[in-house]
């Protein structure tokens, strides 16, 4: 609901994490569980607001999962090779991005 009343759920999500000072395969599964809910619960209120009226006539949809696969397969990647302190910093980098990019919104 967060996403949804901001336009983004993900900043508040990952501060709200990080000061639970979850390790890096905590934080990890944590997040993917929220974004999960999160996406679901928007999928079931745009479908019910008709936004998918021609869904199934999109083939967009069917060519973004070979592109999803492969972020799945970087994402492990990265993830495994990360150490915790880099892991923190990489987030801490990127919530600083997110929150200008927001700002010059």
């Amino acid at each position: 609901f967060i996403g949804t009343l901001f336009g983004t759920g993900g900043p508040f999500y990952v501060i709200y994490l990080q000061l639970r000072g979850l390790d890096k395969a905590a934080f990890r599964s944590t997040i993917s569980v929220i974004f999960i809910f999160d996406g679901a619960w928007r999928i079931i209120g745009f479908f019910f607001a008709g936004m998918y009226a021609h869904l199934f006539d999109d083939a967009r949809i069917l060519l973004s999962l070979p592109i999803m696969a492969i972020a799945l397969y970087a994402g492990e990647h990265i993830h495994t090779s990360l150490s915790p302190r880099t892991f923190q910093q990489a987030i801490a980098v990127l919530l600083v991005i997110s929150g200008v990019v927001l700002l010059l919104k």
